[in-house]
């Protein structure tokens, strides 16, 4: 999720605010792709957390950062910028919103009952994994992707197995 307030625009997790809910075993969870790049690069949350606590800051077992890690985290590799007046400003750090969203999926699994919304005061919300205007051009006029179309992360899967789960 994006909030803007103006020219502060950033990434939050989306806690219980996300708009479904699936059953996986940890496995399938753990490898899902969660990010694609605009070099069709894949991180999975295994990946993000990976790079996190080995390269980047974290327990620094190895200096040089993940390509893909790299670019996300310092290039804004999935493009989204704030526009303000003629100005384009990169939107930072996905990756600090991505890993917050990891703990709370894993607190809700390990903690019975336990809930998080998002609290973070905006102008405006900008919700989901998807920027609209990354959307192949057959499907800007006609909203939404129908369950069986790919999805438009680019992970290669239809909508329905992917961010359109229910």
């Amino acid at each position: 999720m994006v909030a803007a307030r103006g020219r502060d625009t950033v990434y939050l997790p989306m806690l219980d605010g996300t708009p479904y809910r699936r059953n996986l075993s940890f496995a399938e969870w753990w490898g899902e792709v969660v990010f694609v790049d605009d070099r069709r690069a894949q991180l999975s949350r295994r990946d993000l957390v990976r790079a996190i606590a080995d390269q980047d800051g974290g327990a620094h077992v190895d200096p040089a950062l993940n390509e893909a890690y790299a670019r996300l985290s310092r290039h804004n590799s999935l493009g989204w910028v704030i526009k303000t007046g003629k100005e384009q400003l990169p939107i930072p750090k996905p990756e600090r919103a991505a890993v917050r969203q990891v703990a709370h999926e894993l607190l809700c699994t390990l903690v019975a009952g336990y809930m998080k919304r998002q609290e973070q005061q905006a102008d405006v919300f900008f919700g989901g994994a998807m920027a609209f205007d990354t959307l192949p051009p057959e499907w800007r006029d006609k909203g939404s992707p129908g369950r069986n179309d790919p999805c438009p992360c680019g992970s290669g899967r239809k909508f329905k197995k992917c961010h359109g789960a229910a």
